[in-house]
């Protein structure tokens, strides 16, 4: 891609889309944290949910002629504790990494949220993950923890790093 990705808010005919590229990274890419949904009702699922736009849950996009090649999912934490607080997941087509899809759909969801009152983003990477943590690195995210061995990766226990970015000044 020559110029800055084109993003916007997924829809419901987006579905398929959404559920292959996740597909594709996940069977290329074993550290990757994607969705696991159910091949044969996880598009009607995914449609269902994109179709009602839930407040504080969403899926940002990038499309080319190829497809969906970059999706960015924002879940909204069920309790109530957690209001304000977004859970970041993010996935980009092979032949798409390293153009800035995956860095511009965090800062469009950076923008969005902060514009949206949200007052926190976080996510977790997969140790070893190095192109997911350089990038949200440099999208302003700071690594807050990690949690030992909390993932099996291919059988091998794995280190999960938390990272986190505050959007809102403290109260």
């Amino acid at each position: 891609m020559s110029r800055a990705p084109a993003i916007r808010w997924a829809g419901p005919d987006d579905a398929e889309g959404i559920l292959a590229l996740n597909a594709s990274v996940a069977h290329e890419a074993p550290e990757y944290l994607g969705q696991a949904l159910d091949p044969v009702s996880g598009a009607e699922m995914l449609q269902a949910k994109l179709a009602a736009g839930l407040v504080g849950d969403g899926v940002l996009v990038t499309v080319t002629a190829g497809g969906v090649v970059g999706a960015l999912t924002l879940r909204a934490h069920a309790h109530p504790a957690f209001a304000g607080v977004l859970q970041l997941g993010l996935c980009v087509a092979p032949r798409a990494r390293r153009e800035g899809v995956g860095l511009a759909l965090t800062a469009a969801a950076i923008s969005l949220s902060r514009a949206g009152g949200v007052r926190r983003l976080q996510l977790a990477v997969i140790d070893g993950n190095g192109a997911a943590l350089s990038l949200f690195l440099k999208a302003g995210f700071a690594v807050e923890g990690r949690l030992r061995q909390a993932a099996l990766v291919g059988g091998v226990a794995r280190d999960v790093i938390a990272m986190g970015l505050g959007l809102a000044s403290e109260p």
